[in-house]
């Protein structure tokens, strides 16, 4: 039994070490690159009061706008419990203040998780892209980008900063969290179907 544990935790181990590799490798900073949407994940919004790995998401993508002026942004983000608003629509006001025009800001307030903001994201499009930006925090790219792909999408991405004292934490939980993308969020085939639709 002794055998069998030590056996258990080092493959736990190369399962860590593996899934943080690919979290790494997967930060590259394409903010030079256009791309017509620019998929922004949400994060809590706190009723009004914004996180500091939310503002450091939307603060990229203002920069990201700013740099490339005809790019529209999906924001993502559903209501979060005795909220006023939705998480993209408290997003949403904070990039109008920061000077972004509101005809450019698409607004997706279903989503509760990585996986339902890219499905509703991609519902609001008027047809299937190839490729699209997404902009998140560092740590959480590589699964929007394995989502995307499940998905038919090549995504692009631009890194926010993660806040150093939510660095350990959000590693850990985002660990956990990619394991359980890899087993379940799978797109159905009449999503699949119907993403493709768009471009009939």
């Amino acid at each position: 039994m002794k055998k069998l544990f030590k056996f258990f935790l080092f493959l736990c181990l190369c399962l860590v070490v593996l899934i943080q590799s690919l979290i790494y490798h997967s930060k590259k900073n394409e903010i030079d690159t256009y791309e017509n949407y620019v998929l922004v994940l949400g994060a809590e919004a706190n009723n009004g009061k914004l996180s500091k790995t939310l503002i450091n998401r939307l603060d990229t993508t203002v920069e990201y706008l700013n740099k490339h002026k005809t790019a529209k942004a999906v924001l993502c983000g559903g209501k979060e419990k005795n909220n006023e608003l939705s998480e993209a629509e408290f997003m949403q006001k904070y990039l109008v203040e920061k000077g972004i025009n509101k005809k450019r800001l698409i607004v997706e307030t279903k989503s509760k998780n990585t996986f339902e903001n890219v499905k509703f994201a991609l519902e609001k499009l008027d047809k299937k892209p190839s490729e699209i930006m997404v902009i998140s925090s560092d740590y959480h790219l590589f699964r929007a980008k394995l989502i995307l792909y499940r998905f038919g999408i090549l995504a692009r991405t631009v890194p926010a900063k993660t806040p150093f004292g939510a660095v350990i934490a959000s590693n850990v939980r985002e660990t956990l969290a990619v394991v359980k993308t890899f087993l379940f969020d799978k797109p159905t085939a009449e999503d699949i179907k119907n993403l493709h639709q768009k471009n009939n």
